[in-house]
Parts: C-alpha cells; sequence; structure tokens
C-alpha cells in the first residue's frame, strides 16, 4: 500500500489531495475474514486520485487491473448524491472465476473481449456493453437497473450480433440435443422489462 499526498488543515480539514497505490495478491488475504468463497482472482493493483473536500470527495484517476479486466473511471462522492462513471474492458477475461457461484459452466463458454461502461448512482445502474465479444457474437446496448425500494427494476435495450455463430456455444447450458444449425448471421434486439 502506498498513499501520497496531504490533507489542508489537518484539525478542520477542507481539501485532500491524496494518491492511493495498493497491489496485492487478490483477495487471497480477505478469505479468512469472510465464509463466502473468494474467487482466485491473481493479482490485484488498485491506483486513484482523492481530491477535494472531505465531506464530499472525487475518486478519479481510478485504475483497477485483476485477472484479464482493467477498470478505469471516476466515482463523485456525496451524502445526497453520489454517481459514478466507470469503463471496465475486458481482455480475454475468462469467466470461469464466476462459475462457482452461479452454478453453470461459464468457463466452457469462452473468453470475453470488449468493454463494459458502468454507469450510475446510488439509485440506478446502467451497464452499457460496447460490442462485448463471446466466440462469435458481440451484445451492445444497455441495461438499467433500478435499485431503489424493494426488488430491483430492470429494462434493457440490447443488440446482439452473430457473424457465424454455432449453437455449440449452448451446449453446456441444455440437456437435450441442439439442432444442428449452421453458422447465424445477423442481429437480434431485445427490449423490455422483467415483465416483457
Amino acid at each position: 500500500v502506498l498513499i501520497e499526498g496531504g490533507v489542508r488543515q489537518p484539525k478542520a480539514p477542507d481539501d485532500v489531495n491524496i494518491m492511493i497505490s495498493v497491489v496485492g495478491d487478490g483477495l487471497k488475504a480477505l478469505q479468512p475474514f469472510v465464509q463466502t468463497l473468494l474467487p482466485k482472482l491473481g493479482p490485484i493493483e488498485l491506483k486513484a486520485h482523492i481530491t477535494g473536500d472531505p465531506s464530499a470527495p472525487v475518486v478519479e484517476e481510478i485504475r483497477i487491473t485483476v485477472a484479464q479486466t482493467v477498470i478505469s473511471g471516476r466515482i463523485d462522492i456525496d451524502d445526497d448524491e453520489t454517481s459514478y462513471n466507470l469503463k471496465a474492458v475486458l481482455n480475454d477475461q475468462d469467466l470461469g472465476l464466476i462459475a462457482p457461484y452461479v452454478d453453470m459452466p461459464l468457463a466452457e463458454l469462452g473468453p470475453l473481449r470488449g468493454s463494459v461502461n458502468i454507469i450510475g448512482d446510488l439509485d440506478t445502474l446502467r451497464l452499457e456493453p460496447n460490442a462485448v465479444g463471446l466466440d462469435k457474437s458481440k451484445l451492445s446496448g444497455s441495461v438499467v437497473v433500478a435499485l431503489q425500494g424493494g426488488s430491483p427494476k430492470l429494462n434493457y435495450d440490447v443488440v446482439l450480433t452473430l457473424d457465424g455463430q454455432t449453437m455449440e456455444i449452448a451446449k453446456p447450458f441444455v440437456v437435450s440435443e441442439l439442432l444442428a444449425l449452421g453458422p447465424i448471421h445477423g442481429t437480434i434486439r431485445a427490449v423490455g422489462d422483467r415483465k416483457k
């Protein structure tokens, strides 16, 4: 852990300017403190610059590198309106890391490529996949999750582009025999919410 910078007027701080850098061996150090098995991500690196009023700081120049994913962006922290604008770049990220948590053979899908914008505040989360590729398919669009209230509300407008995709990709997830369809080309747009 490396922390550089300072706080103006330490007894009654009115300004913060701190650079943080953390490099570690993944979540291994946290495992003894939690009951859930944490994924084996390998080395993790986090860098961020915290500036502004201590009661409403801005965390910018964020760069988190974990497994084959790099997350960058900015978070504005405020009691009333905390917001974030992040981007996750997937560099052939293996989904096997999360397979134990969803009880699905995700590693068999192969690696993900592309990027996802992660934008929102404490009430709403918006995910915008930007041509996230898996095998011979790419996903783009947006998924909005309203977090306030009871159960989260979901709205989506996504486009799946198929460029020679075969049904083999679904084989690990179905019990019956799949149709031997040839390569599929085209686009599918899905718009709706959890009800329709």
